[in-house]
């Protein structure tokens, strides 16, 4: 009985024991089941992480750099904002519009122009020619990283750099580096032509510096329209132009934004902006992407005309020499959460302001500006025999009368100028000193006028063209002057209005080359300098790019160099003014003229902005070209009222009909007499907005097609009605084609 009972304990424990220990293996079971579990979702996420192949590189206080080596592609994390930004789209094998070439674009960091031995173009791109091929080589660094892409069928090797600066990601192409192993030559690198690109589920749009600036709205069904494509600082003057039928505005900064969704950047070409280009598309073309980039032109091209004016004529395209000196540098700042292009605009004058020294405007904006015309070149005749001699348009005496005169009729608030007011007037030599012609009264004409205005508080500019040499002296001739591609020398002329074609009729001009400029103008201030001139007025040279082709060619690079030590030498005189200045001048900028209030209005955009006043307001006085010669006076008003700009007059003291049978026709409308009535009339109407002076605009939004607000740093709001009929904003009304101040509104 003890033994059965014993047995029958025996199996009971067994059975526990086995019963205990299959709980214990469902235990393990269960968890290793829910480990498993866990294991398979990191190892999911590991592998779509080695898909995208991306190792962090580099972190600051403020990004991450990310890259995949596999397929070369950059991404680059924003700590602050928890924004990411991408090289390139994500999946562009869903792309269904992009095919062939396009579709490996997509995946490019660099596209590609190079010209054969008889200057044919061809393309390659990244991807294509070295990714895909398995023939570049890369490596990540300490600061950066280094890619070497090497296109083994063109005998080409580009190398880049791709790094972090605080709050701002940096593209370099080593051009300097660049290598050549064929007879194949680089013209043209595209870099990183779809960085952060908006796709077509992507609401946003892009900013381009043209003229005042101008958005580009993301899949706005242009596609059928040109892109957007203007070189920085405008066309190369060393390149031949046979015809300018088109009147555009230029690229006045090298810069360039994107606002995607919640996220938004702006790009600043940082090193080798004179010879870049800006480039902008819309979805449904070639991709499905909206993208805006920039390019480093290496080689020139130039159409010109064979044989010209026989039966034979022909029209031959010729290429500049080569130059890959230096280094390409795009720098990308990324913005805060719901940032857009007034955002852009901030960025980017911090950057001008702490980087490059621009400084808050000494003296506050005036109501209006007055230049005037003071002596031409025309042809005379003394018994018989032509001579050309100078016809005063305004003394120097007149021009302190009619400002005087202004003043009295109630114009406070006044700056002048004079164009044409140095010895043989238009036919002034190259300024190597500051000269006074005879016939406006001379040097003891001007300091009676400048007397008379230092009483009446009213600042005066001389305008000297440092650029443009309409005849030979002073130390200089045709010799000194540029050469095109074809090494012969590079004229600028005038272009009639109906045909474009260059009129050869009227007065043409050489450009000096830049080498000699910053000699140039270190004269013109010393002399300034001598005459305690406290204000010197530059045209051109704040506002060129050029080249100078002959044997040892100087880059447009270089030409920059050149100039912004010119501006540097002249920046000693107390207050600078320049003629319709680019971003490279705004640093040494007092006062900027013919500021530009709109875009080229290119069919691919959209929208005009003041991206430029936005830049320069507070810390430049900004004016307009001149009101009287415009074709509609009224629209022009209103803009100028909008982007913070003030109005400009042309005005001479003689009657039109001095200009009859000269070639300065085109001043037809500038007579004093004519023109005094409208200005005090638009003085009156502007009077209202001298409380914006020396402020900074914060914000602009186009409420309605036909109705802007422009906000001010101390919160004040300037609304313009561009309509024909009254309108209400803000609590206030605002009558059909006029605006109106409201103070403190946030």
């Amino acid at each position: 009985m003890k033994s059965k009972i014993k047995k029958i304990m025996s199996f009971i424990f067994i059975f526990a024991v086995l019963g205990g220990f299959a709980i214990f293996l469902a235990y393990l079971s269960s968890a290793s089941l829910e480990t498993a579990a866990d294991e398979q979702v990191y190892e999911s996420e590991l592998k779509a992480d080695e898909k995208q192949g991306y190792v962090k590189v580099l972190e600051n206080d403020r990004l991450r750099l990310f890259f995949d080596p596999a397929l070369v592609l950059l991404k680059i994390e924003d700590k602050e904002s928890g924004s990411v930004w991408f090289s390139n789209p994500e999946k562009p094998e869903n792309d269904k519009i992009a095919f062939g070439q396009n579709k490996s674009l997509i995946k490019s960091l660099l596209d590609v122009t190079y010209i054969d031995e008889q200057g044919s173009p061809y393309t390659v791109n990244s991807f294509m020619g070295s990714v895909s091929e398995k023939t570049y080589s890369c490596e990540i660094r300490e600061d950066g990283v280094f890619i070497d892409f090497s296109f083994d069928d063109q005998g080409l090797e580009i190398p880049c750099f791709f790094t972090l600066s605080d709050d701002r990601f940096v593209a370099r192409i080593l051009s300097e580096d660049i290598k050549q192993h064929s007879k194949l030559k680089i013209s043209k690198i595209s870099l990183l032509p779809f960085f952060g690109a908006g796709g077509l589920d992507d609401d946003g749009y892009m900013m381009v510096p043209d003229g005042s600036g101008a958005i580009i709205k993301f899949n706005n069904d242009k596609q059928t329209y040109q892109p957007y494509i203007q070189p920085v600082y405008g066309k190369n003057l060393a390149v031949n132009l046979n015809t300018n039928l088109i009147k555009e505005q230029n690229a006045t900064m090298p810069v360039f934004g994107i606002k995607k969704n919640d996220d938004a950047f702006l790009a600043v070409i940082t090193k080798g902006e004179y010879q870049s280009e800006l480039r902008a598309d819309v979805s449904r073309k070639m991709t499905s992407n909206n993208t805006v980039y920039s390019s480093v032109v290496y080689i020139q091209s130039e159409s010109n005309t064979l044989m010209a004016g026989s039966g034979d004529e022909e029209t031959a395209t010729m290429q500049s020499p080569q130059n890959t000196e230096g280094i390409y540098e795009v720098s990308y700042f990324f913005l805060q959460k719901n940032a857009g292009y007034t955002q852009m605009a901030a960025r980017y004058r911090d950057y001008l302001a702490v980087e490059k020294g621009m400084k808050k405007q000494s003296e506050p904006q005036k109501t209006a500006l007055i230049d005037f015309l003071g002596g031409i070149k025309v042809q005379k005749t003394f018994l018989g025999v032509p001579y050309r001699a100078v016809e005063p348009l305004t003394t120097f005496a007149e021009a302190g009368n009619i400002l005087t005169d202004l003043q009295d009729s109630g114009v406070e608030s006044l700056l002048g100028t004079m164009t044409f007011s140095a010895k043989n007037g238009t036919e002034s030599k190259l300024p190597v000193k500051q000269t006074f012609e005879g016939k406006l009264g001379g040097k003891n004409g001007y300091k009676n006028m400048m007397s008379l205005l230092d009483k009446n508080d009213i600042g005066f500019y001389l305008i000297n063209d440092p650029i443009y040499m309409k005849k030979s002296g002073a130390g200089y001739t045709g010799i000194n002057a540029i050469r095109n591609v074809t090494r012969s020398e590079a004229v600028s002329y005038n272009y009639k209005l109906t045909t474009g074609k260059k009129d050869t009729s009227l007065p043409k001009s050489r450009i000096i080359s830049s080498v000699y400029v910053p000699k140039i103008v270190t004269g013109l201030t010393n002399s300034c300098l001598r005459n305690n001139m406290d204000r010197l007025g530059l045209s051109s040279i704040g506002c060129v790019n050029y080249s100078d082709y002959r044997k040892k060619s100087i880059s447009a690079n270089k030409t920059g160099e050149y100039l912004e030590s010119a501006l540097n030498s002249a920046d000693r005189v107390d207050h600078l003014l320049f003629e319709g200045a680019f971003a490279y001048s705004f640093p040494y900028a007092d006062v900027i003229t013919k500021a530009p209030v709109s875009s080229s209005r290119y069919d691919i955009e959209d929208m005009d902005i003041p991206f430029y006043e936005m830049v320069v307001s507070g810390y430049s006085s900004l004016y307009s070209d001149c009101v009287n010669l415009s074709g509609d006076e009224d629209c022009l008003l209103l803009r100028l009222a909008a982007f913070g700009v003030r109005p400009a007059f042309l005005v001479m003291s003689k009657e039109q009909s001095i200009l009859q049978n000269t070639d300065y026709r085109k001043y037809y409308a500038a007579s004093y007499s004519d023109n005094k009535e409208f200005i005090l009339n638009t003085v009156s109407l502007f009077n209202k907005l001298d409380i914006t002076a020396g402020k900074t605009i914060t914000d602009f939004e186009w409420i309605s097609e036909d109705l802007s607000m422009t906000t001010y740093d101390d919160g004040l709001v300037v609304l313009v009605n561009f309509s024909d009929k009254d309108t209400e904003c803000c609590g206030i009304t605002v009558k059909a084609k006029d605006f109106e101040v409201k103070e403190g509104t946030n």
